[in-house]
C-alpha cells in the first residue's frame, strides 16, 4: 500500500554506516556491545567465540569485524 510517499532505497554503504554507528554506541556500554556483536557474528555464519579473534588479534580482527558487519547489512537487505 502506497501512501503517496516515494520510498527510496537506502544505499548499502549508508546502511553499513548506520549499523557501525549503532554498534559504536552499543560498545559504550560493554554488555550491549558484546551482545550486538555476538548476534552479528551468529547471523553471518561465524561462531560467537570468534569475537575473541576480533578483539585480540590486531591484524585479522578489524578485517573480520568489517566483513561481518558488511555481510550483516547485506543479509538484512538482500537475502531477508
Amino acid at each position: 500500500m502506497n501512501n503517496g510517499f516515494a520510498t527510496l532505497p537506502v544505499p548499502h554503504l549508508v546502511r553499513y554506516l548506520i549499523v557501525s554507528l549503532a554498534l559504536g554506541v552499543a560498545w559504550l556500554l560493554v554488555i550491549p556491545g558484546l551482545l550486538f556483536n555476538f548476534s552479528i557474528l551468529e547471523k553471518t555464519g561465524y561462531r560467537k567465540v570468534d569475537l575473541l579473534t576480533v578483539l585480540l588479534v590486531p591484524i585479522i580482527g578489524p578485517f573480520i569485524a568489517i566483513r561481518t558487519q558488511w555481510r550483516y547489512v547485506a543479509a538484512s537487505r538482500y537475502w531477508a
